[in-house]
């Protein structure tokens, strides 16, 4: 798991491992773009606003704010 996950999610960090790792088919592609357009280790969407969301940093801290810390994966298809 990329060391930024780890550290942004602490204690959380298993969880968001997890699910990085399954929104990426398996890869810890940084710049992995879903079929909707999603990108990155979390697959935000730009509609979210987040422009540079195939930036590691950029992608880590909307995806640590979304899941309320690493506590709410409901706006994922992947889980923990």
């Amino acid at each position: 798991c990329p060391e930024m996950i780890v550290e942004t999610f602490g204690e959380r960090a298993n969880q968001a491992c997890a699910v990085a790792w399954c929104e990426t088919g398996g890869t810890f592609d940084q710049y992995a773009t879903g079929r909707a357009g999603e990108r990155g280790w979390f697959q935000i969407h730009p509609i979210h606003g987040w422009r540079s969301s195939y930036d590691p940093e950029v992608n880590v801290n909307y995806a640590y704010q979304l899941s309320r810390g690493g506590w709410d994966w409901s706006h994922w298809s992947c889980k923990p």
